[in-house]
């Protein structure tokens, strides 16, 4: 044979073997079951989950203090450490869920952003956009995370 030829042979053999590869694929993937195909979808949610953390700490203009941010949910809780073991704490900053029954828990859904007033961070929604003002204080009667209309 000539080189030519081997050429176009080993072509039409490569060819007949990729598209054999990609039929298995495409019969696999239409034998899955209904059930299958909820779960791997499930997964697939899950794992991109795990990309975003589900908890995040925010730095404040107070050395001792963070806001913890639950990313899925918005809840927001005060945290203090300090070297003392009675000045340190943990206090939910506001109790209200941001989410109806309807909404989905999704790791990274909320994020806090600083302002120029150092006791005060907005609380945004990314994926319908909603905000809420968040007020964080030493001051039990200070503390507080108001809707943004």
């Amino acid at each position: 044979m000539k080189k030519e030829e081997l050429t176009l042979l080993f072509f039409v053999i490569f060819c007949f073997h990729t598209f054999a590869q990609k039929s298995d694929t495409l019969r696999a993937k239409e034998s899955l079951s209904q059930t299958d195909s909820v779960y791997i979808e499930y997964m697939e949610s899950f794992v991109s989950q795990l990309k975003s953390p589900r908890y995040k700490l925010y730095p404040t203009t107070n050395m001792w203090t963070f806001l913890k941010l639950n990313t899925a949910t918005g809840q927001i809780w005060q945290v203090q450490y300090s070297m003392d073991d009675n000045k340190r704490f943990e206090y939910v900053l506001d109790t209200k869920w941001r989410l109806s029954e309807w909404d989905e828990y999704i790791c990274g859904r909320f994020e806090l952003y600083p302002t120029q007033n150092r006791n005060t961070f907005i609380l945004l929604d990314n994926i319908n956009g909603r905000c809420w003002q968040v007020q964080w204080n030493i001051d039990d009667d200070s503390r507080f995370v108001l809707p943004i209309d």
